[in-house]
């Protein structure tokens, strides 16, 4: 209820307002009588505070101050001064301290009680909570038995659209789409955004942002509000956009707008359990399928067919540690992956996942390149992130797939590959993969070799360089910054301190893959 509202009432229809100069659209929400000044304890935003004068008039002018310091903070909506025998009219002082504060101050006769006085006040208030209540529950028993018969998220928005009369649009994070009622304007950008105040979102528990939102196509103004909201088991930002007349909604449309994105919710989290359960049941199959060798050929078909793997011939399989990762990256990551390929199941564990795909051929095997070009942005943010891409396989041998990925993917965290690597493309460095302990290999490499590492990096760098190169002076002089004649004279040293012979193709084989080995330890000084 406005203040404007109030004095229309009839029962104040004898009373003067003493600030005709202020406005009178000041919410309402309740009525106190003031008995004790410590308001602040008391007393609430758009409330209406009802005195006879007497407490205040003992105050001295700084207590005075301080009093409506402490009402304008609270946000009281006004001052109802009814006059008696010992107060016959209200100082003039105290209407200027109320313009001052732009408090409204209103007097009324000896004629009225305080209970009438709050009966009056609180009987609309009430009724409109009424109604408030009746359009809550009206729209749930619209809404229910649609969400309880397993309706899509449109037929939803079309109810709610019916229900409302208002243009609406909801976005679920979940599966990136938006579902939009016909009246729904197109091709729209935002030109304001505010989030509603605390006053206005009294009574809701989603986060509502108040929008201006002009057409592209007709240059046409719409306010709007947009409500963000997730569910309990996920972080997501779930919205609902709706176009509406009124700069901003009243309490009662607000109502109806939590009691739509209750049903969602509610949807969205019966859906989220169903998943679950269906994701735990995938999982063992898959578990299943990748770890118990002692499925006989029968049994393995029969779980293949199930996850609707077991249409080609052959299998390959990518695997990632998931340590870091949050739970939407997670997600995005597996999603990208998945895509890649037609048929495809995941195991995701504490620690790891592994993608495992149903392939036509050598010729559809996965494409490292493609995989670091889409993953990109993660394995910048993620430095400890790394996909490895296993051998093509046959269904008889799929229970060795995962012990190879975990091996690869333990080797590359202590020596680094590539972000993206198969397995088959290794090489001689496939020998080291069944090293539990990546720092024994140093028993394969020349101990003056790794001498040279540690006393003397910048010369240990450009012999890396210089192998890099294929032993070029120029091309290492320019990736380090130097001149030729300074490559030269490095590489003469590092000759004489390791005693190494260039022209002996066996010890150049040796320093150069040792060289490489330490070099792509992730605990060097680099």
């Amino acid at each position: 209820m406005k203040l404007y509202d109030l004095l229309e009432l009839p029962i104040f229809k004898e009373s003067k307002i003493l600030t005709p100069k202020l406005e009178r659209n000041t919410e309402i929400k309740s009525v106190m009588v003031l008995e004790a000044l410590d308001i602040e304890k008391w007393s609430r935003k758009n409330q209406i505070i009802l005195t006879s004068f007497y407490a205040l008039k003992q105050l001295s002018p700084d207590e005075m101050n301080t009093f409506f310091e402490k009402m304008v903070r609270i946000g009281i909506s006004g001052i109802i001064v009814k006059v008696d025998r010992l107060i016959k009219q209200v100082p003039n002082w105290f209407i200027d301290l109320c313009y001052q504060n732009k408090i409204p101050l209103i007097k009324v006769g000896t004629e009225l009680n305080y209970e009438q006085i709050i009966l009056a006040i609180y009987q609309p208030i009430l009724n409109n909570q009424s109604l408030v209540l009746e359009n809550y529950y009206k729209t749930r028993q619209r809404l229910i038995p649609l969400a309880d018969s397993l309706a899509s998220y449109q037929v939803l928005v079309a109810e709610f659209n019916n229900i409302t009369h208002y243009p609406c649009s909801l976005y679920l994070a979940s599966n990136s789409t938006s579902y939009k009622s016909k009246d729904m304007p197109e091709k729209m950008v935002i030109k304001e955004r505010s989030p509603y105040t605390e006053e206005d979102s009294e009574f809701v528990k989603n986060k509502y942002f108040l929008y201006t939102l002009e057409s592209l196509t007709t240059n046409q103004i719409y306010n709007a509000t947009r409500i963000e909201f997730s569910t309990n088991n996920v972080n997501q930002r779930n919205s609902l956009l709706v176009i509406h007349k009124t700069q901003k909604l009243s309490e009662s449309e607000t109502m109806i707008f939590e009691n739509f994105i209750d049903i969602i919710q509610n949807k969205l989290q019966t859906e989220y359990a169903l998943k679950q359960k269906e994701y735990a049941h995938l999982n063992n199959i898959a578990d299943a399928i990748l770890q118990y060798p002692l499925l006989d050929e029968r049994e393995l078909d029969t779980l293949l067919d199930e996850v609707n793997l077991n249409h080609y011939k052959y299998y390959q399989a990518c695997a990632f540690f998931t340590t870091n990762l949050s739970k939407m990256d997670l997600y995005n990551i597996r999603a990208i992956l998945q895509g890649l390929k037609r048929y495809s199941i995941y195991s995701e564990h504490h620690d790891y996942m592994i993608i495992l795909f149903n392939i036509e051929s050598h010729s559809d095997q996965l494409d490292s390149a493609l995989i670091k070009k889409k993953l990109s942005k993660y394995f910048q943010k993620r430095s400890s992130l790394s996909i490895v891409i296993s051998f093509i396989k046959t269904k008889n041998n799929l229970q060795t797939i995962l012990d190879e990925c975990l091996q690869a993917l333990s080797f590359n965290a202590k020596i680094f590959i590539n972000y993206v690597f198969s397995i088959e493309r290794l090489g001689i460095f496939r020998y080291f993969l069944s090293i539990k302990d990546p720092s024994t290999l140093n028993k394969f490499i020349p101990q003056n070799l790794i001498d040279l590492k540690k006393d003397n990096y910048d010369l240990f760098k450009t012999l890396k360089i210089f192998f890099d190169t294929n032993k070029n002076y120029k091309k290492a002089a320019e990736l380090l910054f130097v001149h030729e004649k300074t490559v030269r004279y490095r590489i003469k040293k590092i000759q004489g301190l390791l005693d190494l012979d260039l022209e002996n193709q066996t010890e150049l084989i040796n320093y150069q893959i040792s060289t490489y080995l330490l070099s792509m330890e992730k605990n060097n000084e680099t």
